[in-house]
C-alpha cells in the first residue's frame, strides 16, 4: 500500500486497491508507509476481512501506524484486526 493517508477522502480508491491485491492472491496488507488514518481506514480494512473471509482466507494488516492500532483498540476490534 503507497498510501500516505486513510481518510474518509481517499477509502474508495484504498478498498478497491485491495481488492486488487486480493484478487492477485496477496493475503498481507502492509501499511508502512501509512502515517495517518482516520476511522474510514478501519471500515476499509473490515471490509477486506470480510472479503478474504468469504474466500476463505485470512487478511493480515502489518506495520499499521499507531492511529490506526488505536482506533482498533478503541472499537474493541483487536480480535478481528490483526
Amino acid at each position: 500500500m503507497q498510501a500516505q493517508h486513510i481518510g474518509f477522502d481517499n477509502a474508495v480508491a484504498i478498498l478497491n486497491q485491495g481488492i486488487q491485491a486480493f484478487d492477485s492472491g496477496d493475503s498481507v496488507m502492509d501499511m508502512q508507509d501509512v502515517r495517518k488514518t482516520d476511522s474510514a481506514a478501519v471500515a476499509v480494512v473490515l471490509e477486506w476481512i470480510r472479503r478474504a473471509q468469504a474466500r476463505g482466507a485470512e487478511l493480515k494488516v502489518i506495520n499499521a501506524p499507531d492511529s490506526f492500532q488505536n482506533l482498533v483498540k478503541l472499537y474493541s476490534l483487536s480480535d478481528l484486526i490483526k
